[in-house]
């Protein structure tokens, strides 16, 4: 929830001063000629809001926080800022606007940078460098780079002129003046921690067979949910409502369950708002293929699951058979695989990418797809769901860690 005393009380002061605000950006900053206006109090989620606690958005998007824990300067190679257009439900949709990191390949104001004088993080977003439409509200994320994990966010409404900004914004709007730069400042003190996402677990199963799996989720600091064809959950779009990953696993066990229309619709309108999708399907047995391939089908994923296949205990991550630079196999030097059969992956779409195989069979594979459609996470068996030897856990948090 807002603090609107805070809010209310920085909107006074900027009306005092006829809504216009300029500001030098400091450290390095370009800053020249920068003019935002503040309508109202700005849509924002940090500290002072109810958000992550020991971070704050700086002036000119929020007003000083009365911050009291100190800060921390340490954080600059593993900062992320994303700019995402807000559809007309107020949410991000499509591609990163913008990405900015430590080492952006543009001009270097456009770097984060590290004010230790001033105590805040820095990154200039210069809006005549993006194709953005009048209007157009765009949402600023803070994010921990190594595994997406939130901070806080904050919206501005970028418009040709700000005569007709005053007459189209509400109380909850940060308007920019298009072709002008936004100095996007924030503080981060000792001992923040951000937010992970929220991830569903669902089995084609009787019970919640994958508990062990969502523990090591839940260790890692996603909000786990588990459920289960068994206890009658069917797949409904208000299920999978709010969930940012869903890893459905289709361990059916003989039961002759299917996924009826509505339930893939379901799954492919949450995918298409941005959810990611791990799928792991196993062998030809008791239709694990079948549920993973009509996925893959209706949401035209580019590939299919087959075969059984009789693999080791162990597969040892290397190349030429896995793709070792994909962050997926970060410290990951062995997988459990299963001697009592797994599937393959067949591959039809660019889209897609093998990243480990084995015996010439492919094993994992991911699919990128753009147009603010989730990534997705392809696995030919669940033994290291279940197993837990070798790299499992750290194979599990990484792949979290790349769907999020």
């Amino acid at each position: 929830m807002l603090n609107t005393d805070r809010f209310w009380m920085f909107a006074v002061l900027l009306l005092v001063s006829s809504f216009s605000v300029v500001y030098v950006a400091g450290c390095g900053g370009s800053g020249t000629g920068t003019t935002q206006q503040l309508v109202g109090p700005a849509a924002i989620s940090d500290e002072s809001t109810g958000g992550t606690e020991g971070f704050f958005f700086l002036p000119p998007l929020a007003p000083e926080p009365q911050s009291a824990d100190p800060f921390d300067p340490s954080l600059t190679s593993n900062l992320k800022v994303e700019v995402f257009l807000l559809d007309e439900n107020n949410e991000p949709t499509g591609d990163p606007v913008a990405v900015f990191t430590d080492t952006s390949e543009s001009n270097a104001s456009e770097t984060i940078r590290c004010c230790t004088t001033d105590e805040h993080y820095i990154v200039n977003f210069h809006t005549n460098t993006y194709d953005l439409v009048d209007g157009a509200t765009c949402r600023i994320f803070v994010r921990r780079k190594s595994d997406n994990a939130e901070y806080g966010y904050a919206d501005a409404q970028v418009f040709a002129n700000m005569k007709h900004a005053k007459s189209l914004v509400d109380d909850t709007t940060f308007a920019l003046k298009d072709g002008r730069t936004l100095p996007v400042k924030f503080r981060i003190e000792e001992g923040a921690e951000p937010t992970l996402g929220k991830i569903l677990v669902y089995t084609m199963n009787e019970d919640d067979a994958y508990g062990d799996t969502a523990a090591v989720l839940r260790s890692a600091g996603y909000q786990v949910t588990q459920e289960c064809r068994g206890s009658s959950r069917y797949i409904t779009s208000s299920l999978l409502a709010g969930y940012d990953q869903i890893w459905f696993i289709t361990y059916d066990d003989g039961h002759n369950w299917f996924l009826s229309e509505s339930e893939l619709d379901a799954i492919e309108s949450a995918w298409n708002s941005g959810a990611g999708l791990f799928i792991a399907a196993d062998d030809h047995d008791y239709h694990y293929q079948d549920h993973a391939n009509d996925i893959c089908e209706h949401l035209n994923l580019g590939l299919n699951f087959s075969g059984k296949i009789s693999r080791p205990n162990t597969v040892y991550v290397s190349s030429p058979d896995f793709d070792i630079s994909h962050p997926i196999w970060n410290g990951v030097s062995s997988i459990s695989a299963g001697t009592q059969g797994e599937g393959k992956i067949n591959v039809s779409d660019s889209d897609v990418s093998v990243i480990g195989k084995q015996g010439g069979t492919n094993m994992f594979a991911v699919g990128s797809y753009g147009g603010g459609r989730g990534r997705v996470v392809f696995d030919a068996g669940y033994y290291r769901l279940i197993a837990f030897a070798a790299g499992d856990e750290q194979y599990l948090r990484n792949v979290a860690a790349w769907l999020e």
